[in-house]
């Protein structure tokens, strides 16, 4: 251990290394070199008091520092983080980011259902990445890059992927957006995953709701639709009769357009069927699509439907 003094003998840096180990309140780390600053103005004149300041934590090849607490841990190649007392302070990582945040136990009014940000509330949320800023205060992270330059985000078996990633995990709420090449697949038991890719995309805990803009590609089974904007309404985890698809209800806006590859044959056993049909294509300014009782209605543009049987169709709705 190595520290340094002012000329009022007020701690002013310390160095420990060799098998760092810190506790302060609930919230622990291990490292093999921390280096702790303090805050200048956290001393008074020559009077000693409490101060507070900032560690930065760091490894050896093979050996990466932790944080943890009961919201969560954070691994990584180094790490920054403010004393627990500093208000508005938030812990960064950098380098090969790996974090765990435990599912916030919510208070739900009568009547409320909640899907968490990706599957359900008792699974944890992982992500990768190479930064993080995390607030311990507020519930906010922020994660940048990570492999092949994206943030990668899971929970359960449902993944998203964006250049960016900022998640607000508290009892209150669950958001998600994602900014830049966002890629979010979504499985579904007994039917094919959900993909869909675009350039921004937000999830609404409380209503169940995704939004996606720039350049939208959702696929789900036999079907590939392309928009401009594209709002997705998913039912609750705990609510997903089997064979039923996650996905309650889809709108597409903007320079729609859908393609179907030819369907021989039901895909799936079971009581979910497809109906065969030829290929098809579809053109639109605007699509409803419902799972329920798979329907894609499409107006504006005027729409228009080709497929290799019946030729092209037109009118006001489709």
């Amino acid at each position: 251990l190595d520290a340094t003094f002012n000329n009022q003998q007020q701690l002013e840096k310390m160095s420990q290394t060799g098998a760092f180990q810190y506790q302060e309140g609930d919230r622990h780390a291990v490292a093999e070199l921390a280096v702790y600053t303090a805050t200048p103005g956290g001393q008074s004149g020559t009077t000693s008091s409490t101060t507070s300041g900032t560690t930065v934590l760091t490894g050896k090849p093979g050996v990466d520092p932790q944080v943890w607490d009961p919201q969560g841990r954070v691994i990584a190649w180094k790490i920054t983080m403010p004393d627990a007392k500093v208000e508005a302070a938030e812990t960064t990582a950098e380098g090969d980011v790996r974090g765990t945040q435990m599912p916030a136990k919510k208070d739900d009014k009568p009547g409320q259902k909640h899907s968490a940000v990706l599957t359900d509330d008792n699974e944890p949320i992982h992500v990768v990445s190479n930064r993080l800023r995390w607030d311990r205060r507020t519930g906010l992270s922020h994660y940048e890059g990570g492999p092949n330059g994206k943030a990668r985000l899971w929970q359960g078996l449902d993944v998203i992927e964006a250049r960016t990633l900022d998640m607000e995990n508290t009892k209150e709420k669950k958001d998600l957006t994602g900014t830049g090449d966002v890629f979010s697949n979504l499985v579904q038991k007994d039917r094919d995953p959900l993909r869909v890719s675009s350039d921004r995309f937000h999830y609404d805990d409380v209503e169940h709701h995704a939004h996606y803009e720039g350049s939208v590609v959702m696929k789900t089974g036999d079907m590939t639709v392309t928009s401009a904007v594209s709002d997705a309404w998913l039912r609750p985890a705990d609510e997903v009769a089997p064979g039923q698809s996650r996905l309650e209800k889809a709108i597409a806006n903007g320079k729609v357009r859908m393609n179907q590859p030819v369907q021989l044959k039901d895909m799936l056993e079971g009581s979910v069927k497809h109906k065969a049909h030829p290929a098809r294509q579809a053109e639109a300014e605007n699509a409803v699509y419902t799972t329920d009782d798979d329907r894609l209605v499409l107006t504006g543009g005027p729409p228009v439907v080709r497929d290799e049987v019946r030729g092209s169709t037109t009118g006001r709705e489709l």
